[in-house]
């Protein structure tokens, strides 16, 4: 039985109830939170990092020096901001809004100094303002009032300047600030970039000791990989080649800060990347910036910037490969010139010689039979001649017939097995057909 060309083609193609002091651990699960201490949810904005550990809702927040406001509960959230400007800066609790659910509008924040005195915060003044000193980190805690109707679908977010972010996951039954780290200052250690390793690495001399770097909660192309050239060169033009290098104490990687000087501030580098689409956010990733970091990743993909418009993700896999140039269309003529004529007597003594090459023979034909399937096999006699070889072609044969003068422009493939009409195996040169003349 005859084979015949086969071609596979692969296609590389997610009711919160109010209570008078806080909220139940069930109702914590909903917003993200542990029944013991939730983790830490951090940003930047300017030059303040604002750090938020615990949220809780106090009710009629009597007992935090708040004014009861009929139809409305109150919201409190204990955090720390760092100032890693260049002058001191006062900020004012009324910087603060709350989104209490998506799409909602903004809550302002209350300005009584009440919670934070409650909780013993030296740093908020009576009129709620707060002085930090540069490279210093306070402690403050922000109150707002929201509309009792808003918890149902209870989804915070904290704002303040130009960010926002997520706390759900920070709500707990009770603040209680003696079981989270103290106010932690800034402090980065300047370095060079001596090199960018890829796959979020980069090597950092600080003090003429290389040490390599991890970015915390982000993913960068390996060096090698889709886009990777791209993110090296990324790191180097955004920092200038000096960074300042900060542990994560909430991940085993480190923040890079550089200098911007369009702003007049450092920036974290971290987010720079996964912003501009130089690398996306590592979801494996275990720091308190995750969530925000998460959050620029995927305003990258949805917009299709840097890598997103190139590579699926930091791995290298295409979602839209680079358009290549068409392949001219080929004339009759050039086509067939890709086959070679050959000797009919060397396919007829040596046809497995042939296997795989592109050959083109000629001759009248002996017989034609057509399957079910529009398969055509022909015997042809070979330049005229006394000798057979047996043609497979797969296209339209209609007005072949016994006799007709071709010409076969195809692929040998070794012999095959005919019987002739006295029921003996006859073996025959066999071309795989391409095109047939006629």
């Amino acid at each position: 039985m005859l084979g015949r060309h086969g071609v596979i083609m692969y296609l590389i193609s997610f009711l919160l109830c109010l209570g008078t002091v806080g909220i139940g651990a069930a109702q914590e699960s909903e917003l993200g939170g542990t029944e013991g201490q939730p983790g830490p949810v951090a940003f930047v904005s300017g030059f303040n990092r604002i750090t938020v550990y615990q949220t809780q809702f106090v009710g009629a927040g009597t007992d935090w020096g708040l004014t009861e406001a009929p139809g409305n509960a109150w919201v409190v959230s204990l955090l720390d901001i760092t100032n890693f400007g260049t002058a001191p800066q006062t900020v004012s609790l009324a910087n603060f809004q709350w989104i209490p659910t998506e799409g909602g509008d903004p809550v302002a924040s209350d300005v009584s100094q009440g919670p934070s005195a409650v909780l013993e915060f030296g740093d908020v003044a009576v009129d709620g303002s707060a002085t930090i000193p540069v490279d210093s980190t306070i402690r403050i805690a922000v109150a707002f009032s929201i509309p009792v109707d808003s918890v149902t679908d209870l989804d915070p977010t904290l704002v303040f300047g130009d960010q926002r972010m997520n706390v759900g996951s920070t709500v707990i039954d009770a603040i209680d600030s003696t079981i989270i780290p103290p106010p932690q200052p800034w402090a980065g250690s300047q370095g060079v970039v001596q090199s960018v390793l890829g796959n979020e690495t980069i090597e950092v001399n600080t003090a003429g000791a290389v040490q390599t770097v991890s970015l915390a909660g982000v993913a960068t192309p390996p060096a090698d990989g889709c886009f990777g050239a791209e993110s090296s060169a990324a790191v180097l033009s955004l920092s200038g080649g000096a960074v300042w290098v900060e542990d994560d104490p909430t991940s085993d990687g480190s923040l890079v800060w550089y200098w911007d000087g369009g702003r007049g501030h450092l920036a974290l580098l971290n987010q720079a990347l996964v912003e501009q689409g130089f690398g996306a956010y590592d979801d494996g990733a275990g720091t308190a910036y995750a969530a925000w970091l998460s959050d620029k990743s995927n305003s990258a993909e949805t917009s299709a910037t840097g890598l997103w418009n190139t590579c699926k993700g930091v791995g290298g896999e295409w979602i839209n490969p680079p358009t290549q140039a068409p392949a001219p269309t080929k004339t009759a003529d050039e086509v067939r010139a890709e086959y070679t004529w050959i000797d009919t007597r060397d396919l007829v003594i040596r046809p497995n010689s042939f296997n795989g090459e592109k050959v083109a023979v000629q001759g009248n034909v002996l017989s034609i039979y057509v399957d079910d399937e529009d398969f055509t096999v022909l015997q042809i006699w070979l330049d005229g001649g006394s000798e057979v070889a047996v043609i497979g072609y797969e296209g339209d044969s209609t007005g072949i017939y016994e006799g007709t003068w071709i010409t076969v422009y195809g692929e040998g493939a070794g012999t095959t097995d005919i019987q002739n009409a006295y029921g003996g195996l006859i073996t025959q040169p066999l071309i795989y057909a391409d095109i047939v003349d006629w």
